[in-house]
C-alpha cells in the first residue's frame, strides 16, 4: 500500500444513486455529471457503476467527453463552453453541446456541412454565468435550428444558483418557464434545471431531466446520503518533543509541554489544503488526533499523545473511524470553503475500489 491512497465505495455510490432515482417520476431522466474527473472519485472508478442508473452523462469540456465515449454510448453533454477547433472531435464522438448565444449557432451552421451536431440551448435565469438572458435572442436561436436540420436541438437547460434560497430559485424558475414557453409545439425536447440540491428539495422543477453531481458522491441537502470518498495516509515517524520544542514551518508552533508528534504522509501537493493547520485534525486508532504547525507540501505533524499507535498505522484523513468521522462537509469548515472543492484536491491520489462499507 502507498504512504497515501483513498478509497472508493461503490456500495455506497449505488445507494446514493437509489436514493436520488427514488425522488424522481417516472419519466423523468437522471443525467449524472462526472466532470473534472467525477469530482475527484476517478472516472474510471465509478463509471460502470453510473451507468447503471444514468439516462445522460455530462461533463466539463470536449476532452473529458471523448475519454468517456470510449466507455458508453450514453448521451454525452458538454457543459462548458465548446472550442471552435474541437468541433470535428464532438462530431467524431457525438457529443452534445451547451449553446449559449446567437454567435454559437452562426458558426455552427457555417462549420457543419453534411454532419450533424446535437445542442442544449443554456439560459441565464439569474446566475450569470453562461447562457442566452434575451428572449429575443433565444426566439432568434430557435428560428436558426427550425432551418437547419445538422442542428439538432436536444435540450434547453437552466442552473440554480442558490437551491437554499426559495426566493432566488423561485425566481429563476419563473424565467426558465417563460423561456421553456417559447419553445414550439413541434420542437420535442429534454427540459433540464435542477441540480443536486434542487432535486432534493424542489420535485416541480424536475422537469424532463435532473442534473445531478454532488450528491452522487454523498454531499448535499439529503442527509441519508452516504460519502464515497475515504482518504488514509501513513504514519512514517514518531517522536517525541520536550517542552518549548519549536515544531514545523516558521517557528509558529510551540511546545509548552511534552508531546507525542507522529509525521503523517499528506500535504498540499496531495491536495490537503494548507489551511488545515489551524483547525484540522485525523483519526489514528479511534482518536481524534489535532494537527499542529503548517501543512509541509508531503507531510504534516500530529499531535498523538492520547493515542497508542505506530509507524505505518494509517491516519485517516477523510472517513469514518470507530465514533469518529471526518467528511469532505467537516474538512469544508476547517478550511472556508465547499465539500467540492475538497473532493476534487484529493483528485491525484491514488484510488482503491471497495465494494462494502
Amino acid at each position: 500500500m502507498s504512504n497515501c491512497l483513498k478509497t472508493i465505495n461503490l456500495e455506497n455510490l449505488r445507494y446514493n444513486l437509489k436514493t436520488i432515482k427514488s425522488k424522481l417520476d417516472k419519466g423523468v431522466r437522471l443525467c449524472a455529471v462526472i466532470k473534472d474527473n467525477a469530482y475527484g472519485h476517478g472516472v474510471k472508478n465509478v463509471l460502470n457503476t453510473i451507468l447503471c442508473y444514468a439516462d445522460y452523462l455530462a461533463v466539463a469540456n470536449v476532452v473529458e467527453g471523448c475519454t468517456v465515449r470510449k466507455e458508453t454510448d450514453l448521451p454525452i453533454l458538454i457543459l462548458g463552453e465548446f472550442e471552435n477547433e474541437n468541433l470535428q472531435s464532438i462530431i467524431d464522438n457525438q457529443l452534445e453541446v451547451t449553446v449559449s448565444c446567437i454567435d454559437e449557432i452562426n458558426f455552427l451552421i457555417n462549420k457543419l456541412n453534411t454532419n450533424s451536431v446535437g445542442v442544449h440551448l443554456a439560459i441565464d435565469t439569474g446566475m450569470h454565468r453562461l447562457g442566452f438572458s434575451s428572449k429575443k435572442d433565444f426566439r432568434q436561436a430557435l428560428k436558426l435550428i427550425s432551418k437547419h436540420p445538422n442542428i439538432i436541438l436536444k435540450g434547453i437547460y437552466s442552473h440554480i444558483g442558490d437551491a437554499n434560497n426559495s426566493i432566488r430559485t423561485t425566481k429563476q424558475n419563473l424565467e426558465f418557464s417563460q423561456y421553456y414557453a417559447l419553445l414550439p409545439n413541434t420542437m420535442h425536447t429534454i427540459v433540464h434545471i435542477a441540480n443536486s440540491d434542487t432535486t432534493t428539495k424542489y420535485n416541480k422543477m424536475h422537469y424532463s431531466m435532473v442534473r445531478v453531481g454532488i450528491s452522487m458522491y454523498g454531499y448535499g441537502e439529503d442527509k441519508n446520503l452516504r460519502p464515497v470518498m475515504s482518504v488514509f495516509a501513513k504514519i512514517v515517524h514518531l517522536t517525541t518533543l520536550n517542552e518549548n520544542a519549536l515544531v514545523g514551518y516558521g517557528s509558529e508552533h510551540l511546545i509548552k509541554k511534552g508531546t507525542s508528534i507522529a509525521t503523517v504522509s499528506i500535504g498540499y501537493g496531495q491536495g490537503y489544503l494548507r489551511s488545515n493547520q489551524k483547525f484540522g485534525m485525523v483519526i489514528i486508532n479511534g482518536k481524534l488526533c489535532k494537527i499542529i504547525a503548517n501543512v509541509c507540501m508531503d507531510m504534516v505533524i500530529v499531535d498523538v499523545s492520547n493515542v497508542n499507535c505506530h509507524v505505518g498505522d494509517y491516519a485517516v484523513v477523510m472517513g469514518c473511524q470507530g465514533i469518529h468521522k471526518i467528511d469532505a462537509n467537516l474538512l469544508a469548515i476547517f478550511n472556508n470553503t465547499i465539500p467540492y472543492e475538497i473532493l476534487t484536491n484529493f483528485d491525484k491520489i491514488k484510488s482503491s475500489i471497495v465494494t462494502h462499507s
